[in-house]
């Protein structure tokens, strides 16, 4: 059975990247200052069953968006037949992707939306020349997950520490600006706004909320990739001043999972890539 596993291995290779590609072509689809636009069903099963497919088929001339980003990735890979043992290990396949997927989301939901906060905070400081020290602002993202996802729950209120703060840029000016994003992704991603904890992630059910907190994780990261352009162009072209900037939270967390195969190459490697999520 160790050729089923080594053809598994190849199509896990191809359909993670073929994933990824779709995702990043989905995102930059429009620009990052509008909502972010309808992605596939990343949730779905039946859709990582044909992305397997798709991939393991690049030269089939479908003309899908699956199959035609397939054959432009692998166009110098051969078609693997799938029998029967093989079409079922790719829907265990899908599965465990899925459950992959939403382990990520529980272990770093919070932790990515906490760094995206710190980027608006460390965004809004620096065009100001200003730094808030550690402590004031842990304080001022402890202020933005409560209003963004602990609000309306058990958890106990935080208010914003820096209300009396002179000059008001530096207190209910910065508050404003704050409560704007929060606003923005309340308004978006409702459904899965009140999400106070990880173990709140874990109890979701359906694929349509963790679709849309999926959703909600890759606007993360599109934000970020907001934010170091703009801190950027406030560095006069400076990326690498950009990435210091946000220290830590600069570091981009991938949305979808990416099989490797180690030690060995494999035909059809796709071209390298930007994907929004590396």
């Amino acid at each position: 059975m160790s050729w089923l596993c080594g053809l598994i291995q190849l199509v896990a290779v191809r359909g993670t990247h073929l994933a990824n590609h779709i995702l990043a072509q989905e995102v930059r689809a429009s620009v990052t200052t509008d909502p972010l636009p309808t992605l596939s069903e990343f949730m779905e099963p039946r859709w990582w069953q044909q992305c397997f497919k798709a991939a393991a088929n690049p030269q089939s001339g479908k003309e899908d968006l699956l199959h035609v980003t397939s054959a432009r990735l692998f166009s110098d890979g051969n078609n693997i037949r799938l029998g029967g043992a093989a079409t079922h290990a790719i829907e265990t396949l899908s599965k465990d992707i899925i459950t992959n997927i939403h382990v990520m989301l529980i272990l770093n939901f919070h932790k990515q939306l906490r760094k995206a906060f710190k980027r608006e905070i460390l965004s809004y400081s620096t065009t100001r020349n200003f730094v808030f020290d550690t402590a004031d602002r842990e304080k001022l993202v402890d202020y933005c997950i409560w209003r963004c996802v602990q609000q309306g729950s058990v958890w106990k209120e935080v208010s914003f520490p820096l209300a009396e703060c002179d000059p008001p840029e530096l207190g209910i000016d910065l508050q404003a600006e704050l409560d704007f994003r929060i606003d923005y992704w309340r308004d978006l991603y409702g459904s899965v706004a009140l999400c106070p904890s990880p173990s709140f992630i874990s109890n979701m059910k359906t694929s349509g909320q963790k679709m849309q907190l999926f959703r909600w994780f890759v606007d993360l990261q599109r934000q970020r990739n907001q934010l170091q352009d703009e801190m950027t162009e406030h560095f006069v072209g400076n990326s690498e001043n950009a990435r210091e900037c946000f220290g830590k939270a600069a570091k981009a967390m991938r949305a979808l999972p990416l099989t490797k195969v180690l030690g060995r190459s494999y035909s059809g490697r796709p071209h390298t890539s930007e994907i929004l999520t590396s």
